[in-house]
């Protein structure tokens, strides 16, 4: 893959290349202060001609004014305004498709194919870049008019964005990565108003996106642009190969105390592990703001407040939260490989009641600060107290179940790490069962369910021993199943099944009729995660379909043992024809990328086609070449290499290689990276 230097100036005017910027700025408070309050220089200067590369992004301003763009006193890039070109290359094949199709479908962006590479050509009118630890550009042309309200107008715009906040990405570039060269641009005035940012040392990627407004009962929702993903390219690595994480999460420990209807507060000891020397400042995932149900009109948004955090002995650190994110910093970088404790106290009103029913459910949300997927394997010991007459259930063993005056409470633990925990509480009623060393606890929401109890505890248990014959020891002592008072899907937090309520329901009313088609099937995908997102846990987004393909194919395998080879046989037929229709859009690697304007149900449906449907089909023709014994070999050899750890594509397709003493690159290269459909 070329990678050119993170800033080329090609000097067809007075342009010249300066010395390097002044030092970076010292302060974390200060970082970000100085990077939220980017100013450009009161001289700007008449341009032609002036062209800057960045990764495989080459802009050439052909006609305008420009004037650098400080940080403090510091130069940290240039702001343009004028007549301008840009072009982009992707070397990576395997992106084609899902590029084109984001482009056509999900932004005004137009793509092409020249010289066997896809391109995408545009132009535009203005620009902001920066390159806040690369060399200073200093200006050398003609005066021209000062380019302060544009800047200001470009400023208010690109504060919008909800792709990079850029004074959190700027801060980690200057204080833990200073001596890489990273670079921003944020383009406008072409088709689409574009953002690329060439990250060799945080991220090791090179990304462009467009920004898009979405549809909504919210007007802050739709004030804010929405990135859509155009490209993603490795820098100085295959795309197989994981960037690195700079440290992970390796334990969580809170105690959560909900304290009314929608007030929540909660104390957290996060352990984190540095992996690199030099990490100074940690970054999270931590909601700001949350949302009612989608299917709620209009919408609630519902604050999440990060009120501090503080070192093991207490010393305050410094913290900026916004926009789901937050920086930590800890003062000065530990040395790698020495564990650091960081203590966090959250509050809020952001417990949510879907539907305005009796239960809540923290699951899906990043509601306690977390790294991507990377960067996460901890163990959990968790404290939940729900007022009365809420019940609690939170992922782990139960190590205390009981009340606490007006509460009820639960305490559980996980030792094994994960990267998917939750909580959820509501007006629940649940009966155990214990065979076999294993506790299977199935609640009910809103009451008494005892056939429900009984039908649902045996079929889990069928599930857990059918699974054990080829796919090892089931990973839980305890296992949760939990009613979600809705409709049509199932989630797998560790030691965990939430469903909705025709699997407990399945012959009350139309709906839940409708819905409890394949009920059997997609509760037996959800016990199946435990082995397939858990044990083996996928180690980022292009290797999802470890956790989602092999747990449909396992369950797909538990339903013809249920109920025969037609009804397995059908199951197949359906994937083959999802896929079909869906085979062009991506390959199975990146159809998490895809993206349709304005319609998230759609553009979600169109991933579920590939991860779910063909990557489940792509281990069918696997398992019809390779015969039974030899299938369930490598299943199991999967689990062997890979337990309780993270899990890339070229790491199973190793094991394959391993265990039947056959190369399987082909295969994964036409039909996992690429866009074809075995017969």
């Amino acid at each position: 893959m070329r990678t050119t230097a993170v800033l080329t100036v090609i000097t067809l005017s007075a342009w010249s290349a300066g010395a390097a910027a002044d030092a970076a700025p010292t302060g974390f408070d200060g970082a970000i202060a100085e990077y939220d309050a980017l100013r450009v220089g009161d001289e700007a200067i008449a341009v032609s001609d002036l062209a800057l590369t960045s990764g495989h992004l080459q802009l050439v301003m052909s006609r305008g004014r420009a004037a650098p763009v400080f940080a403090g006193d510091r130069r940290v890039g240039l702001f343009f305004e004028g007549s301008g070109r840009l072009e982009y290359l992707s070397a990576e094949p395997a992106e084609y498709p899902v590029m084109a199709f984001n482009a056509a479908r999900g932004s005004d962006v137009r793509t092409e194919k020249r010289g066997g590479r896809m391109r995408i050509l545009d132009e535009f009118r203005g620009l902001l870049f920066l390159s806040p630890n690369g060399p200073a550009i200093v200006p050398g042309g003609a005066p021209a008019a000062a380019l302060s309200d544009a800047f200001r107008k470009h400023r208010e715009k690109f504060l919008r964005d909800r792709g990079f906040l850029l004074s959190h990405q700027l801060a980690l570039w200057a204080l833990d990565v200073p001596a890489s060269r990273p670079a921003r641009a944020e383009i406008s005035g072409g088709r689409d108003d574009l953002v690329h940012v060439f990250d060799p040392a945080w991220d090791g990627s090179e990304t462009l996106y467009a920004l898009e407004r979405r549809q909504s009962d919210d007007p802050e929702m739709r004030r804010r642009l929405w990135p859509t993903l155009l490209s993603r390219q490795a820098i100085d690595r295959d795309r197989g190969v994981v960037a690195p994480p700079h440290f992970l999460l390796t334990g969580v420990e809170y105690t959560l105390v909900a304290s009314g209807a929608k007030e929540v507060t909660a104390r957290l000891r996060e352990t984190l592990l540095p992996l690199d020397t030099g990490v100074r400042v940690l970054d999270f995932d931590l909601s700001s703001d949350l949302y009612g149900h989608p299917g709620c009109r209009p919408a609630k948004r519902r604050s999440l407040h990060l009120r501090g955090a503080s070192s093991a002995a207490g010393r305050p650190l410094a913290v900026d939260h916004r926009d789901d994110e937050v920086l930590v910093d800890l003062g000065a970088a530990p040395p790698a490989g020495t564990p650091v404790e960081i203590q966090f106290e959250i509050d809020g009103d952001f417990l949510i009641h879907p539907n305005q029913d009796e239960f809540w459910d923290l699951g899906s949300e990043a509601w306690f600060p977390q790294p991507g997927l990377s960067a996460r394997a901890y163990s959990l010991h968790a404290t939940v107290k729900a007022k009365k007459p809420y019940v609690p259930f939170a992922s782990g063993e139960t190590v205390f179940r009981g009340e606490e005056g007006e509460y009820n409470v639960v305490e559980t633990k996980l030792e094994k790490p994960t990267a998917f925990t939750a909580v959820v509480a509501g007006k629940y009623r649940f009966q155990e069962t214990s065979r076999g060393g294993l506790t299977i606890r199935v609640a009910s929401y809103g009451g008494r369910d005892p056939e429900s109890w009984d039908r649902l505890t045996n079929l889990a248990y069928a599930a857990v021993g059918f699974y054990q014959s080829f796919l090892g020891p089931f990973p839980c002592r305890e296992y949760e199943i939990v009613e979600i008072h809705d409709l049509g899907f199932g989630v797998a937090p560790a030691c965990t099944m939430f469903i909705t309520s025709e699997a407990f329901h399945p012959g009350m009313g139309t709906l839940n009729q409708v819905y409890s088609k394949g009920v059997n099937a997609r509760f037996a995908h959800e016990i199946a995660h435990q082995y397939w997102g858990h044990v083996v846990r996928p180690a980022r987004g292009e290797d999802v379909w470890l956790s989602e393909a092999f747990a449909e194919y396992s369950a797909a395998l538990f339903i013809r043992e249920l109920k025969g080879e037609p009804e397995y046989r059908s199951i197949v037929a359906r994937w083959k024809s999802l896929a079909g229709d869906a085979s062009t859009a991506s390959p199975v690697a990146y159809a998490t990328r895809l993206q349709i304007r304005n319609d998230p149900t759609l553009s979600e449906y169109r991933t579920f086609q590939l991860i779910y449907a063909k990557g489940a089909y792509l281990l069918f023709r696997l398992h019809a070449e390779l015969g039974n014994e030899l299938f369930r070999r490598f299943l199991l050899a999967c689990q062997e290499k890979f337990n309780w750890k993270a899990a890339t594509t070229g790491g199973v397709a190793d094991v394959l290689r391993s265990v039947t003493g056959r190369d399987y690159s082909s295969f994964f290269e036409d039909y996992y990276w690429g866009t074809a459909l075995p017969e």
